[in-house]
């Protein structure tokens, strides 16, 4: 049932009708290819940035989780059947198949190219989830917090999950000590607000505002909720992925319709 309202909210995005693509002059004569080397170069560092960030050692002084305040308030958490919509919302690519941010960016190219005769606009978003992705894993790395399933109140709430073969394998990774912030969560955020900003900022309709701030945020919310029910992050991850998600996505959307 989750993925059909992910479905829903996701229809926004992919409203664009995919038909009178613009021809090869039109194209030609798009002002994008001016600033086509920059845009791929900070795309491109921010690729190699990510790539790079994975070399940081992680130094893990804590084995186990230790909810407190905020993410305390909810018990453990333990259901995989929420991977699935984690996955559709907050990863650009899964084993079924592409997801939700590369077809909103996908769109966003074809929105452009119908709107304005440029594929420009989906190159804001590819800048942000870029970016995102080296402050999201930097953070992870240096912060080194254990995932809420290392705690001992996991323990006590699913012991046959917790002593089972697949959590062994899981503590034994590095990835178990890299819950914050939500990765998931900062990419889904800075996909979707960067969505938002950029067709804000082509209607003077508030109605269209409110419905593109409203979805991206709707977007982001049902990520973090997923990837908390799942059991794989504390809520203060999802929060603050939401926040460097959005932060980074508004200003590299902004610095876009300020240079353009």
């Amino acid at each position: 049932m989750q993925i059909f309202s992910t479905l829903f909210h996701f229809s926004f995005f992919v409203w664009i009708p995919f038909t009178n693509v613009a021809s090869a002059e039109t194209l030609a004569e798009d002002p994008s290819n001016k600033t086509l080397p920059l845009d791929l170069a900070i795309v491109g560092l921010g690729g190699l940035g990510y790539w790079g960030a994975h070399f940081i050692p992680m130094n893990i002084d804590t084995q186990r989780s230790t909810p407190q305040g905020i993410d305390g308030w909810i018990d453990p958490q333990w259901n995989p059947q929420w991977k699935g919509t984690s996955d559709f919302l907050g990863t650009p690519y899964a084993n079924y198949g592409f997801n939700l941010p590369v077809l909103t960016t996908v769109s966003m190219a074809t929105w452009g190219i119908q709107t304005q005769n440029s594929w420009s606009t989906a190159v804001p978003v590819a800048q942000a989830v870029a970016i995102t992705g080296v402050v999201t894993e930097l953070t992870k790395r240096l912060v080194a917090r254990p995932r809420p399933y290392t705690s001992a109140a996991f323990e006590a709430k699913y012991p046959e999950v917790y002593d089972s073969e697949e959590m062994k394998v899981l503590r034994a990774n590095n990835d178990t000590f890299k819950s914050f912030p939500s990765g998931h969560t900062s990419n889904a955020a800075t996909t979707y607000f960067t969505s938002a900003v950029m067709i804000a900022a082509h209607y003077e309709d508030p109605t269209i505002d409110a419905l593109a701030y409203g979805t991206a945020s709707v977007l982001t919310v049902l990520t973090g909720y997923s990837r908390v029910r799942y059991g794989k992050h504390h809520i203060t991850d999802t929060v603050v992925g939401a926040v460097i998600g959005t932060g980074i996505g508004w200003g590299v959307a902004h610095w876009h319709l300020r240079r353009d």
